[in-house]
């Protein structure tokens, strides 16, 4: 079978990952990863014009999640589920600016975003192949425990990830880790979400790199199960941590981190 980014001739195929990267404006993105994110961002070709910024909303989101729960919560172990490779400061940098013992491991399925982020990283973070959805593989992995000690708090990074799964498969995944996890861990999650439906039918059906599923506002706080939200619900990312504003837009990018404790600092 061909590796997932590839077509059976073994030609580069669109991957979300790659995609995710161009409309930050990365450059580790092929030609059929480019055409695919234009066409999405192509209002005329039935797309939406502000995808690259609701990507841009996104990745500030999880850098400054990652700085409050280094900095504020103490937590030092990050496990980032499809980590891709977003251009600028990697995540682990970001982590021991506040942390500097601060522990990484990257996952992907996508063996280029394996290579890429195994040189970025070298012997700063782990690096390794998984499938997001099924947590006890990911947990087991011999080189993700040489580097993340599961009986410590951690925070687990599902950074416009969920959006490839639909919501029933989602809420099994994050709750699955958080179960395998002591309190004091985190769960941070973020994705698109699309007020406007026919709008996410048609990108349903344009975006060919995965299966992508738009999930609401109320959906998002679902995958949150039973973690304490900080302000007590998940929001608009525009303004996080704040609470959402409720103006009604085509989308949004929405999210917001959880914590597996009583009772969370906000």
């Amino acid at each position: 079978m061909p590796v997932p980014g590839t077509t059976a001739a073994g030609t580069c195929a669109p991957s979300a990952a790659r995609v995710y990267d161009y409309l930050l404006g990365g450059r580790d993105n092929s030609a059929a990863d480019r055409e695919l994110a234009q066409r999405l961002a192509d209002p005329a070709r039935g797309g939406y014009a502000g995808l690259a910024d609701l990507a841009r909303q996104n990745r500030r989101f999880i850098l400054a999640a990652v700085q409050r729960l280094a900095g504020i919560d103490g937590i030092g172990q990050f496990i980032d589920l499809g980590c891709g490779v977003s251009p600028g400061a990697p995540l682990h940098q970001v982590a021991r600016g506040s942390v500097p013992g601060a522990r990484v491991a990257y996952v992907d399925n996508d063996p280029i975003v394996i290579s890429h982020m195994g040189r970025l990283a070298r012997s700063s973070a782990a690096v390794i192949g998984g499938d997001l959805a099924d947590p006890a593989a990911v947990l087991a992995n011999r080189q993700l425990r040489e580097v993340i000690d599961l009986g410590a708090p951690v925070a687990v990074i599902f950074g416009a990830v969920l959006s490839l799964m639909d919501s029933g498969t989602a809420r099994a995944a994050v709750a699955g880790y958080m179960a395998a996890l002591p309190e004091g861990s985190a769960a941070v999650i973020s994705l698109a979400s699309f007020d406007d439906e026919v709008l996410a039918k048609r990108l349903e059906a344009m975006f060919t790199a995965s299966p992508w599923r738009n999930h609401s506002l109320r959906d998002v706080e679902a995958m949150f199960g039973d973690l304490r939200l900080i302000r007590g619900q998940a929001g608009d990312l525009r303004h996080w941590p704040m609470l959402p504003d409720g103006e009604e837009r085509p989308a949004r990018a929405v999210g917001g981190v959880g914590f597996k404790r009583s009772s969370p600092r906000a």
